[in-house]
């Protein structure tokens, strides 16, 4: 047996890493906003949150409209996990390949500026222990989903030959193994003429006349 390839179950196979990666990260995601959230909540100095603007909000903001855009990555992110994780447990993912890998490069796009975002927090003194090692959990999380998303793009872009063929040429092999015809005998050629009220085939006059 050879050494296995990027096709067939081990292309599906080798999917589940970067996705368990891709759970990971999702999760130190979800904490690190859910921090940032809570601790503006609580006491923050909105001066001081509107030095480092948000995507989507370059001016002072309430707290509880500061992080809509971050939640929405997040849970955007999350539909995406869950979408990946039906599409490889009924090991589909290869009847969805155009539309996963553009679901997939939105979630690259949200959370390569999610976190160029809260990383300029790490330098802005804010006076908040809490809310600092919130962005920077953000960060982490996005920065690991990213990069799990980005192999995920590689893997499931990747053609995969075997299951394709097998769907697309299933009727073509069943047409191609299927047992010829048998060839009708003399007594049923007699039959099918009487049928028809039809005398049946006689020898043509060369065969007659080669037979003398």
């Amino acid at each position: 047996m050879g050494s296995p390839t990027i096709g067939g179950k081990a292309h599906w196979a080798s999917i589940w890493l970067p996705w368990i990666l891709f759970t990971l990260g999702w999760i130190i995601l979800l904490s690190g906003v859910a921090v940032m959230q809570s601790s503006c909540n609580e006491s923050y100095d909105l001066t001081s949150l509107a030095r480092g603007g948000s995507v989507g909000y370059l001016a002072p903001v309430d707290c509880s409209k500061f992080f809509r855009y971050a939640w929405w990555a997040t849970f955007y992110s999350l539909a995406v996990w869950a979408t990946l994780l039906v599409t490889l447990i009924t090991t589909t993912i290869h009847k969805f390949r155009p539309g996963l890998v553009a679901l997939l490069s939105i979630t690259i796009m949200l959370l390569m500026g999610t976190a160029n975002t809260f990383l300029f927090f790490n330098d802005v003194q804010t006076g908040n222990s809490s809310f600092k090692a919130g962005t920077r959990t953000t960060v982490a999380g996005a920065i690991i989903v990213t990069m799990a998303s980005f192999v995920l793009v590689f893997l499931i872009g990747l053609h995969d030959e075997d299951a394709t063929w097998d769907e697309s040429h299933k009727a073509s092999r069943a047409v191609i193994k299927s047992p010829a015809s048998p060839t009708p005998s003399k007594a049923t050629s007699t039959s099918t003429f009487e049928a028809r009220g039809l005398p049946p085939t006689t020898a043509s006059p060369s065969a007659s006349a080669g037979g003398r």
